[in-house]
């Protein structure tokens, strides 16, 4: 499997949010979490995840069709059900977004401590889908299809 370093920096530019999310999951081989671009265009990717008590967002994660990539490496069971992704390619307005925001900073790497008070603190804010991992140690999601282009809300 083609996996691309993790996080590069992103161009600037205004993030619009579209659609709702089309995704799969399944255990991957490795261990951690994978993210992995099964659509037809490039995506710009996050996560989100409580590690220590305290929620973590961080990307982007830029993801080629095809590629994939490592964003949490180690076991998931740390009593953690629950992870958080999120995938755009602004281009093409084409979004995979869910109902559980987090915080993002749309013109670079980041990696942000906390979600709430996001626009406060200098960030935007973004809703991801929740994952449930179930009682896997490793776990790949897979960003596919493409989004409507409905205006954002």
């Amino acid at each position: 499997m083609f996996c691309e370093t993790p996080k590069v920096y992103r161009g600037a530019g205004i993030v619009v949010l579209f659609s709702m999310l089309f995704g799969a999951a399944s255990v991957c081989r490795g261990d951690g979490l994978e993210l992995c671009n099964r659509a037809p265009q490039e995506i710009w990717a996050a996560a989100a995840y409580l590690l220590d008590g305290n929620w973590s967002s961080e990307g982007w994660w830029h993801l080629k069709p095809g590629a994939c990539t490592q964003v949490l490496s180690g076991d998931l069971q740390t009593g953690n059900q629950f992870y958080y992704v999120y995938a755009e390619n602004t281009a093409q307005q084409t979004f995979w977004r869910g109902e559980h925001f987090f915080c993002v900073d749309n013109s670079k790497a980041f990696n942000v401590q906390g979600y709430q008070d996001c626009f406060r603190r200098g960030y935007a804010q973004r809703g991801f889908t929740q994952v449930d991992i179930q009682d896997a140690t490793a776990f790949t999601w897979e960003f596919r299809g493409s989004n409507s282009t409905a205006p954002p809300r």
